[in-house]
């Protein structure tokens, strides 16, 4: 919420926020992800609160394409 209003503050007034669920079975393997919000026609900042083997960025860029 924080980082949207932030941007809003700036005068960007088209921002909203999506996120990506993930499920692991095993550390550092996502099994399934899914997109909750709408991105379409949007430009995308990805934030995550950890980077270990930047499986999960490289996997939320491939659904953002899609």
């Amino acid at each position: 919420m924080a980082l949207r209003n932030g941007f809003k503050w700036h005068g960007y007034k088209n921002v909203d926020l999506a996120y990506m669920a993930k499920v692991r079975k095993v550390i550092n393997e996502v099994h399934k992800v899914k997109l909750i919000g709408s991105v379409s026609g949007k430009t995308c900042i990805i934030v995550d609160d950890m980077i270990d083997t930047a499986g999960t960025l490289c996997l939320a860029a491939k659904h953002l394409k899609e």
